[in-house]
């Protein structure tokens, strides 16, 4: 995962091509910071509110968390061929609403991952966005609280 490492993955990209042995490949993971709800049970939620004013922020500060989606154009702009793009289904769930037993063991565990980043990692994003301390507060508690309730049924693209 390389969301956040490199403010400029296509250089990174373009040294793994420069230094890749005649034949070689390589493998990139990432996620894409943006919710995807099958059920629509994320749409209008706080929880998208914080992660909408999360990448708005992350902008600000020069970080784009959904680059993931321009991997393969750049790659194949750099010269990489065959290039394959998979999506994992469903995602990286967000909560433990998931059907399959491991995806739902998944969820929960990212649940408390999430809820931790929101509290500790987001804020200085949250505030680069525009919110004051107030909003920063309610939002958190009340996305926090979205999550533990499960009724969020969403997951992040991967």
């Amino acid at each position: 995962m390389i969301l956040s490492c490199f403010t400029q993955p296509t250089q990174v990209f373009r040294s793994v091509y420069e230094n890749l042995a005649p034949g070689g490949y390589v493998e990139i993971q990432d996620l894409c910071v943006e919710i995807h709800s099958p059920d629509g049970s994320a749409s209008g939620t706080s929880f998208e509110k914080i992660v909408d004013l999360f990448n708005q922020g992350s902008l600000k500060s020069g970080i784009s968390m959904t680059k993931s989606k321009n991997y393969k154009k750049w790659l194949q702009e750099i010269g990489f061929v065959d290039v394959e793009e998979r999506l994992a289904e469903p995602g990286l769930p967000t909560t433990g609403w998931h059907e399959n037993e491991r995806d739902r063991e998944i969820g929960e565990m990212g649940s408390v991952s999430i809820q931790t980043f929101i509290r500790k990692g987001m804020p200085a994003y949250l505030r680069a966005a525009g919110l004051d301390e107030v909003g920063l507060q309610e939002l958190t508690e009340k996305a926090v609280a979205e999550l533990k309730s499960g009724e969020v049924r969403a997951y992040y693209p991967l």
